[in-house]
């Protein structure tokens, strides 16, 4: 090795020391740019599962109120079954009856979270205990969901047939007069077809009542207060969960990143 040789190996190794540092620092850069993306598309996924846990929180609201009122109306017709044939032939107890037989359909989801998950993103959430218990929220929601099946089947399956034989549908006050009613409230459509179709005719049947005393009728409504007991369970957890999720989403919101 040539003396020229030896004199240039410090400016070769510092050239080359200068390379591998030069790659570390675009690595770096690229680590750090990709960590800001990160986290910025992983506050938008926060900000949107907000917003989805809001919604789905007034729905359960209003859910536990239309499922507690079916409940209260169902016992009070199991009150009225055991008193007086005059009080089963009133119109207080057919609209009651009507009121147990009110089915609320059920659709909640968290689009945000579904696409969280499908677009392999979970990791963005770095939150460990927020992923569990979002996991737990979607795990409620399906039992909410596939209960309404539940209840919607045993109606056409069970009460239906015996409703459709027993007792005078219109006599419920399903579409009558001007009320369609849900939480209280009448709507807009249910005004709109009274001015079209207008107050149905008065029948000239009265309420079976040989029917509502008979042990098939209590176990129908008793099966009414149970299905929807399965069903005000979770909705109650899922709302109490949606504010210990809002809770940890506000804290993970206004966290500032580094």
């Amino acid at each position: 090795m040539t003396q020229n040789q030896i004199k240039a190996w410090p400016r070769i190794l510092a050239e080359g020391a200068a390379i591998i540092v030069s790659i570390l620092l675009a690595f770096s850069i690229d680590a750090w740019w990709e960590g800001r993306e990160e986290d910025k598309r992983g506050q938008l996924y926060l900000l949107g599962l907000r917003e989805d846990i809001i919604q789905i929180e007034d729905e359960l609201g209003e859910h536990i109120d239309f499922i507690t009122g079916v409940m209260k109306d169902a016992e009070k017709v199991l009150t009225m079954a055991t008193g007086t044939d005059a009080e089963l032939l009133t119109d207080s107890f057919s609209k009651t009856l009507g009121n147990t037989y009110s089915i609320s359909s059920t659709n909640l989801s968290t689009p945000t979270y579904h696409d969280i998950i499908n677009s392999g993103n979970l990791r963005l959430v770095k939150n460990s205990v927020l992923r569990m218990k979002m996991a737990k929220m979607v795990e409620l929601l399906k039992t909410i969901n596939d209960q309404y099946d539940v209840i919607n089947e045993n109606y056409w399956r069970h009460h239906a047939p015996f409703v459709d034989k027993h007792f005078v549908v219109s006599k419920f006050d399903w579409f009558s007069g001007t009320t369609t009613e849900f939480s209280g409230t009448t709507t807009e459509v249910s005004r709109e077809r009274a001015k079209i179709i207008g107050k149905l005719p008065e029948t000239p049947f009265n309420i079976d009542v040989s029917a509502v005393r008979t042990r098939e009728f209590w176990n129908l409504i008793y099966d009414l207060i149970t299905t929807h007991g399965d069903q005000l369970g979770p909705t109650i957890e899922a709302r109490t969960l949606c504010r210990e999720l809002l809770l940890m989403l506000d804290e993970e919101i206004g966290r500032p990143r580094l």
